[in-house]
C-alpha cells in the first residue's frame, strides 16, 4: 500500500502524522518543482481587506469590468 501526502510543510508541529507514518522518505522542494516546470512561480501581494466590516445587503451586486451586474 502507498499513501502520498502533498503540501506537507517541513515542520514538526503536526507530529501526529510523523508519529504514525514516521519521517518522509522523499522530499521535493517548492523551488525544485518550479524549476522542473511542475509548478508556476508566484508572487505574494499583501492585501488589507475590510471583510470583517462588510455587511451584506440584498442590493449588493457583482462588479465586472466596472459595470454592476445583478
Amino acid at each position: 500500500m502507498q499513501l502520498g501526502l502533498t503540501a506537507r510543510p517541513t515542520c514538526t508541529d503536526s507530529v501526529d502524522t510523523y508519529r504514525y507514518f514516521r519521517g518522509p522518505i522523499y522530499s521535493y522542494t517548492l523551488k525544485q518543482a518550479i524549476n522542473d516546470g511542475f509548478l508556476t512561480p508566484f508572487k505574494l501581494v499583501p492585501i488589507v481587506g475590510t471583510m470583517d466590516e462588510y455587511i451584506y445587503t440584498p442590493d449588493d451586486g457583482v462588479v465586472v469590468e466596472g459595470e454592476p451586474k445583478r
